[in-house]
């Protein structure tokens, strides 16, 4: 009877303790503070309840855990994401994968409804600004490809005339540099063409 008496009590403190714990690591959850000390209060209660064969409340104390361990990660990885953005957006590289790597923190920020020294639109403007600069950049090399077939076959200059000012200008909008001298050099040259190009064409014009 003492033994059993025992147990009882002892499954009580295991009760109480995880009731504790849960309490804290819901508050930790909804205001994202002292979420580490909640994460060791929800492990030690666990693991006693799980011991002393407790059932009631450990099912919703292990789903808490499992909410409350995403945390630090995710705001860790949110900070990584934005910093490699930053860098892509500078170097001009590895822009898709900047993308998705901030695009995906961006959104585990949102679900988890993470508190960072980063606001979340931080993150959210810098995706947008890496795919207007990863278009722009794809289109300027389109375009410069294009130009170069023209120079090269001496026609079709004036489609490619087009083409490059549009990419230049969408490249300078974006304050994107790489390539940029490039298309310029080219574009002065395909102007040059079709100028010569024009007065050939007038000089064998039948004179009125």
């Amino acid at each position: 009877m003492q033994m059993r008496l025992e147990h009882v009590a002892g499954l009580k403190r295991d009760y109480d303790a995880l009731r504790e714990a849960i309490r804290a690591g819901n508050a930790s959850w909804i205001s994202k503070d002292d979420v580490a000390e909640s994460i060791e209060l929800l492990t030690t209660a666990i693991s006693g309840s799980v011991e002393d064969g407790l059932v009631i409340g450990v099912k919703t104390a292990k789903k808490l855990l499992a909410l409350l361990v995403q945390i630090q990660p995710a705001m860790d990885e949110y900070k990584a994401a934005v910093a490699q953005g930053n860098i892509s957006l500078n170097t001009v590289s590895h822009m898709g994968e900047s993308i998705l790597r901030l695009d995906n923190a961006v959104d585990t920020h949102r679900k988890l409804h993470l508190k960072t020294d980063i606001p979340i639109t931080v993150g959210e403007v810098l995706v947008a600004r890496l795919e207007r600069e990863k278009e722009a950049y794809v289109n300027l090399k389109a375009s410069i490809v294009a130009g170069e077939v023209a120079l090269d076959k001496e026609e079709g200059e004036e489609a490619a005339i087009v083409e490059l000012n549009a990419a230049i200008d969408e490249a300078k909008a974006v304050n994107l540099h790489r390539e940029l001298p490039v298309a310029i050099d080219l574009l002065q040259e395909l102007v040059h063409m079709n100028a010569e190009h024009q007065k050939m064409a007038e000089a064998v014009s039948p004179v009125r």
